[in-house]
């Protein structure tokens, strides 16, 4: 304490020193707490002197019970006005609340922006929109997930690479959102990313019908989408049922592939979902006031409105991580055998079998552990450094998995995933490296920024052109097979003989089947299977027929010298590739010949013989 003047002759006139205030709890001058401003001296009010009491920083808050703790306005920003707490206003903009965080019912705040009439702004009609849109969004991936097989290659390429871009996308919103100094500005260009993270309320403007004074419709709705949508894409299957019995055209949604589709669309958002679940965990600090939540400004972390949503994080925690969980272990597991003898099974767990290469069809498991350990790394501790350094530490083994194994199915998902991931892993570092103080600051920041933001544009647009690129290359080439087969074939059909070895069981004896033809359109022309191959990538059917071909001399050809030419084939080829012909080979000895001993790793279909056995038994008896 100092005092205002020199030779002072009583204690009264002992002042606090700027950056300290008088504290009536301890009667001594206590410094001046952070998100505060403490000039000392003192001040009249009313006639009366007295200590100047803190004021409170614009975009902080503090509350009347405890006016010595200041809150950091996440939300509100320059909308918290600071100031003295005694008859002050704190919120603008018509807000109010624990950091200015709510609006009156009816009425709808942006971050940073003030209070505003839902009527006016047109924002009731959200809500109504993205209803409509999530029934035309269902629809599409039903009709996707359903489509013809001859676009099956296409198909999984485009399933598997928006699929990795969503989860990714998923991974980048956690990440930026973590408290590792991004600015205001980059965050402001990234805000439209918490759609990943289901921002219910910024996507539909939830609050302008519920508000947001309590917990409930802040959390709740969240938690609640995964099961709006199965609601939903159960009412589309029951409409299309209806639909199909008045009008003819109309073909009915079929159940088992409406549950594989519906399982598109949440393993896609999986990550969110978790993310969800555990969102009333996620706890940042403030300047000098207990800890707030992160998704949900305005609520303490543990406080009495979080504890009332307790028992509706239990049953999300039951229902998606351990159900979901189980119910995926109890697939793999069953998969080897089901996948051969059950096709309703194929279809319901196409979305999580089919987008893993045979071998490794339990691949998935990994990959759905590593998302809901990432979406829990910002509910384990607030500090943005140690939550990174997690992430990094749970990404990195299953990225080198990955690169190791190869594990998609389809080419362009594992090039696609090795993209996105190490984009991943960059920005990562990169924002390890905000961390560090060093000279310059301002412009280094920047520059680490302005790459992290490159780094994911770049690699997601990336994936996305070569998608793009992929899918014309094979529409291109359909087109001009369909043109071919028009040509030479005139519109008729036009067959070829199966090889031997095709109709031979186990024992090298032939079996009898139902046809001895095969008719494929793009197998109509053995010179359109060698122009397209030479002149440009190969489509599925080209390569069948190219495996079909070669099949079909070995059956003819003598095996005097057959041994040694293999022999050296395999000292040439590099060891993954021979692991991979074997694997191919084993396919073809168990699926084709119907080998039993020649049975691959991982789910294959029964072998051809043993299916045409169980399709004359079912004719038989119907």
């Amino acid at each position: 304490m100092t005092t205002p003047s020199e030779a002072a002759i009583s204690a009264d006139e002992c002042v606090c020193l700027s950056g300290t205030f008088w504290s009536s709890d301890s009667h001594q001058c206590t410094p001046c707490p952070v998100g505060m401003t403490c000039d000392g001296g003192m001040a009249t009010l009313n006639q009366t002197t007295l200590h100047r009491q803190p004021l409170i920083n614009q975009k902080n808050y503090a509350d009347e019970g405890a006016p010595y703790e200041a809150f950091e306005c996440f939300s509100a920003g320059d909308l918290c006005l600071g100031g003295s707490q005694l008859g002050h206003n704190q919120c603008g903009g018509g807000r109010h609340g624990l950091q200015c965080h709510a609006c009156a019912p009816g009425w709808r705040g942006r971050k940073g922006e003030p209070c505003a009439d839902c009527r006016e702004t047109g924002e009731f009609s959200w809500l109504p929109i993205c209803v409509v849109l999530a029934f035309v969004g269902l629809g599409a991936v039903y009709t996707v997930a359903s489509g013809k097989k001859n676009s099956s290659s296409s198909k999984t390429a485009m399933i598997g690479t928006l699929s990795i871009c969503a989860v990714n996308a998923q991974m980048f919103s956690i990440t930026v959102s973590m408290s590792v100094g991004w600015s205001s500005q980059f965050m402001s260009y990234f805000g439209w990313m918490d759609i990943f993270a289901l921002d219910i309320d910024g996507v539909s403007a939830l609050s302008c019908y519920f508000g947001k004074e309590s917990m409930q419709p802040n959390y709740l709705p969240g938690l609640l989408m995964p099961i709006f949508l199965a609601a939903m894409m159960m009412m589309l299957w029951g409409a299309s049922r209806l639909l199909a019995k008045c009008v003819r055209r109309i073909t009915p949604m079929k159940l088992d592939q409406s549950l594989n589709a519906l399982g598109m669309v949440f393993m896609a958002m999986y990550i969110a979902v978790c993310k969800a679940i555990f969102n009333i965990f996620e706890c940042r600090r403030n300047p000098s006031a207990p800890q707030t939540l992160r998704s949900h400004d305005g609520f303490l972390c543990m406080g009495d409105e979080v504890k009332a949503v307790l028992p509706a994080f239990v049953c999300g925690l039951l229902l998606y991580i351990v159900a979901f969980g189980a119910g995926y272990i109890w697939i793999i597991a069953r998969a080897p055998a089901a996948f051969q003898n059950d096709p309703g099974f194929r279809v319901r767990s196409h979305f999580l079998l089919h987008r893993w290469h045979p071998e490794y069809w339990y691949w998935g498991i990994f990959f759905l552990l590593r998302n809901l350990l990432c979406s829990l790394v910002p509910s384990i501790t607030p500090d943005g450094s140690k939550q990174l350094l997690l992430m990094f530490t749970l990404i990195l083994p299953l990225f080198i998995a990955q690169v190791r194994v190869w594990p998609w199915r389809d080419e362009l998902a594992n090039m696609h995933d090795l993209i996105m991931v190490a984009a991943l892993l960059i920005i990562i570092v990169l924002g390890l490296a905000l961390q560090v103080p060093v000279a310059g600051t301002s412009l280094w920041f920047s520059l680490l920024q302005i790459a992290s933001s490159l780094t994911f544009i770049v690699a997601l647009g990336f994936c996305l052109i070569v998608l793009a690129q992929a899918l014309l290359t094979e529409l291109r080439i359909q087109k001009k097979q369909r043109q071919h087969c028009c040509i030479e074939n005139g519109g008729e059909s036009n067959s070829f003989p199966l090889p031997n070895l095709m109709m031979q069981d186990g024992s090298g004896k032939n079996t009898p089947t139902n046809s001895e033809t095969v008719t494929t359109c793009s197998s109509r022309s053995g010179s359109m299977s060698k122009r397209v191959s030479r002149s440009g990538p190969e489509s599925s059917d080209d390569k069948i027929f190219d495996i079909y071909k070669t099949l079909n001399l070995l059956s003819t050809a003598g095996d005097s010298n057959l041994l040694e030419l293999v022999k050296e084939m395999g000292e040439e080829l590099p060891s993954a590739d021979l692991k991979k012909l074997q694997w191919g080979m084993g396919v073809i000895g168990y699926h084709v010949l119907g080998d039993m001993s020649k049975r691959p790793v991982g789910i294959v279909l029964n072998p051809v013989a043993s299916r045409n056995c169980q399709f004359d038994e079912a004719s038989v008896s119907v």
